[in-house]
């Protein structure tokens, strides 16, 4: 899904992640509101900030949602993205090969995100 006001200008034009949302029912406060999923592959670290999520799979591949919407995507060299986490203008992604990627997203434009 892409964001009519903030298209994804990643290569990653088809995400492989689907949003769906729970049947019409009363959760309550503390309810499901949508899921995000992912037809191949796992989910193993995750990360939010300023409203936007990040979720790293055991593809190379940083995708980042707003508005339940995909943003932007990156790509790492590495493997497997084990954790991420977010610092001011930062990104920190562990691999399973052992290397850490420091990111930093451009100020200009958010969409962007450069080693």
């Amino acid at each position: 899904m892409m964001s009519s006001l903030n298209p994804c200008t990643s290569p990653y034009n088809k995400s492989p992640w689907i949003a769906s949302t729970p049947p019409d029912s009363d959760f309550g406060q503390n309810g499901l509101i949508v899921s995000l999923v992912r037809e191949e592959g796992h989910v193993y670290s995750l990360a939010a900030s300023r409203r936007l999520l990040y979720a790293g799979s055991d593809s190379n591949n940083i995708r980042v949602w707003k508005n339940l919407q995909e943003f932007s995507a990156f790509k790492s060299k590495s493997r497997l993205v084990k954790a991420i986490i977010l610092f001011g203008d930062r990104v920190f992604t562990s691999h399973q090969d052992g290397k850490i990627h420091v990111w930093k997203v451009t100020s200009t434009n958010p969409i962007i995100h450069k080693t």
